[in-house]
């Protein structure tokens, strides 16, 4: 009985330790999954406020070589894919030159920018009245001018009320880095072709904006144009047109630089997007140091600039269609450019074919002769009577050129549908 007694008091104590154990058990393995969910939100925290840096590549070579095999969905590895947190002092805000141009602009607004010094400004009035053919959502230009220029446009009516605040125009002063080398800049092409090399640090408050030289003519709305933003890769920031889309251009004879791909690019018509390149790209400082390096070389100055760049990132290149920046180039050795579905986008008289070639001269007096207010007063039949005359130009119907059926082939389907 004794035994009994005393070997159930020894289980009741064993039983009694047991659950001891169990709750020392319990309590370590709940500080355990404590200390392991503090390690973890602290993990979240550090990688939220610390930046990420892509790891050092071993030499330029490699980093060619990953860009390329990844082209279209990285940036530039390396010291470049550093933000430029130094923007140079520049004048910002635009001139007044129409002074009840106060319609605001949102991000459902089409931005348009062009450049126009001296003599520029009378493409530059051109460029306008083809703007003003079609039917879109709000449109604002924003024109970086000379005091030359801004006094022709002055004398523009204002486009603002007379469109019902549809269409813009922004004024603002030609502006340039203030190292001392202002001129260099103005005068390294024509007269402040470079200006367009800033417009990411001019624009600011502006987040995508389409460039056009002012010897361009819209042939399609630039809405058509504007969506290719949506099409862009996440880190594509600028779109361009390939100088060719034969395989032998100037750039492949003669440069002395290098330059995008095996054509080049042409750098009449852009697709700028002004908030990825202030937030992915080291773009004004290479911008610049490019400039130096090359600079002796140079024959189309920012143009050639625009090459190195993107021959040192074609991954942030988007490759837009050649009807958006269609040259005498695509046609006068017959038409390597294939408009047949789309039609024209941009016509661009680059090299003077405005004035020197005869079928793009043609086009380009109808813009140039027409007196705005007839546009403005009735948008729809000036397009009819524009795309009937076009068709039916007697002295265009002559010309034998590889150009001609493209320009008449453009217009001619339009005449039922306006």
């Amino acid at each position: 009985m004794l035994s009994d007694c005393g070997g159930a008091l020894n289980y009741g104590a064993y039983l009694q330790q047991d659950r001891v154990g169990s709750k020392m058990e319990f309590r370590v393995r709940r500080g355990r999954t404590l200390c392991l969910a503090i390690f973890l939100v602290s993990l979240l925290v550090c990688y939220a406020i610390i930046p990420y840096t892509e790891p050092p590549v071993a030499n330029k070579k490699g980093r060619d070589n990953l860009e390329s095999q990844i082209r279209g969905y990285t940036v530039k590895v390396g010291k470049h894919f550093d933000v430029v947190t130094q923007p140079f002092d520049v004048v910002t805000q635009p001139f007044d030159a129409d002074p009840k141009s106060d319609t605001p602009f949102d991000d459902r607004s089409v931005h348009l920018a062009a450049v126009a010094c001296g003599g520029a400004i009378h493409g530059a009035k051109s460029l306008i009245k083809s703007l003003l053919l079609w039917e879109h959502s709000h449109t604002v230009l924003h024109l970086f001018a000379d005091s030359e220029a801004k006094a022709e446009i002055d004398r523009f009516p204002s486009l603002d009320r007379l469109t019902e605040g549809l269409f813009q125009i922004k004024i603002y002063p030609v502006s340039y880095p203030t190292e001392g080398n202002e001129e260099a800049w103005r005068s390294l092409f024509k007269p402040c072709a470079t200006e367009r090399l800033f417009l990411p640090r001019l624009l600011k408050d502006v987040k995508s904006v389409i460039y056009v030289d002012t010897d361009t003519l819209f042939l399609s709305s630039p809405l058509l144009l504007w969506q290719k933003f949506s099409e862009m890769g996440p880190f594509q920031v600028v779109g361009m047109v390939p100088e060719s889309e034969g395989s032998s251009t100037w750039y492949s004879k003669r440069a002395l630089h290098p330059f995008y791909g095996r054509v080049g690019l042409n750098s009449g018509v852009m697709l700028l997007d002004l908030e990825k390149i202030r937030n992915q790209t080291n773009w004004q400082s290479e911008i610049e140091d490019i400039y130096s390096e090359f600079r002796n070389t140079f024959v189309w100055g920012d143009q050639d600039i625009l090459n190195v760049y993107f021959h040192n990132h074609p991954a942030q290149l988007y490759e837009v269609s050649c009807i958006w920046n269609y040259r005498q180039d695509h046609c006068m050795l017959g038409n390597t450019c294939d408009t047949s579905e789309t039609g024209l986008g941009i016509l661009h008289g680059s090299r003077g074919s405005f004035r020197k070639r005869t079928e793009f001269k043609i086009l380009y007096n109808y813009f140039e002769e027409v007196d705005l207010n007839l546009i403005l007063s009735d948008r729809v039949e000036f397009k009819n009577q524009l795309f009937h005359s076009v068709s039916t130009d007697r002295a265009l119907l002559r010309i034998d050129s590889p150009c001609v059926p493209v320009i008449l082939s453009h217009f001619k389907p339009h005449l039922t549908t306006l």
